[in-house]
């Protein structure tokens, strides 16, 4: 996200640079139009544009959370394969391995 910025900072600089050179005020003076045009119309339609985040954001964490509660070979079936293939496949599953870790951490 902070290169977006920076890259969107870089530009904003060279349009205002652009606004003092004769030759490029013209272009830029059109660029700067069609950017407050651009965020009238954002201004206008911002009931469209909220929901369309929170529609993003919750489908973002939903799948952050499904990645996290699901294993590797549910979210990439190709996973189990290619670990047998290089040697290097979980002895037991997973959930035996926890069963393991909760039971040391207990003290059993």
């Amino acid at each position: 996200m902070n290169q977006y910025l920076t890259y969107i900072a870089i530009g904003f600089g060279l349009l205002l640079v652009a606004l003092v050179v004769p030759g490029l005020k013209v272009i830029a003076e059109a660029v700067f139009k069609a950017l407050f045009e651009l965020l009238g119309e954002l201004v206008k339609h911002k009931g469209t544009f909220v929901i369309w985040i929170i529609k993003t954001l919750t489908s973002d964490h939903v799948r952050v959370l499904q990645h996290a509660s699901q294993s590797r070979d549910v979210i990439d079936p190709t996973q189990k394969i290619r670990r047998k293939a290089e040697g290097y496949e979980d002895s037991e599953p997973l959930s035996a391995q926890i069963k393991k870790v909760m039971n040391w951490l207990r003290g059993k």
